[in-house]
C-alpha cells in the first residue's frame, strides 16, 4: 500500500468514527460520542502527520507530533486546544 493510500484510509476511517460521534449524539449517547468525535480527531491528526513524517507514527498522543510538526502552521494556541482536546480521550472510556 502506498503512503497516498494510508492517509486516505485514515481520512475515511475518520468520516465513519465523525458520522458515528454524530448518531450518537442523536440519540444522547454523550460518552461515545466523544469517544468517537477524539477519535476522528486523532485519526485525521495521523493522516496530516503523515504528510510530514516519512515512517510509522507509533503512538496514540500525536499532539506532541502535530505541534512539533505543524506549531509553525497552526500556532501555539491552535496546538495547545487540540493538545488538550486529545487528552480528554480516555475520559469517556473509564469511570472516574
Amino acid at each position: 500500500m502506498g503512503r497516498d493510500e494510508e492517509i486516505h484510509e485514515h481520512l475515511d476511517l475518520s468520516d465513519v468514527y465523525l458520522e458515528a460521534a454524530k448518531l450518537n449524539i442523536e440519540n444522547d449517547l454523550l460518552e461515545p460520542a466523544l469517544f468517537n468525535a477524539i477519535h476522528a480527531l486523532e485519526l485525521s491528526i495521523k493522516a496530516t502527520l503523515m504528510i510530514r513524517i516519512q515512517g510509522p507514527i507509533i503512538t496514540h498522543n500525536v499532539g506532541g507530533l502535530l505541534g512539533r510538526y505543524y506549531r509553525d502552521v497552526l500556532g501555539d494556541k491552535k496546538c495547545r486546544n487540540i493538545n488538550s482536546i486529545l487528552i480528554r480521550y480516555n475520559l469517556p472510556r473509564y469511570p472516574a
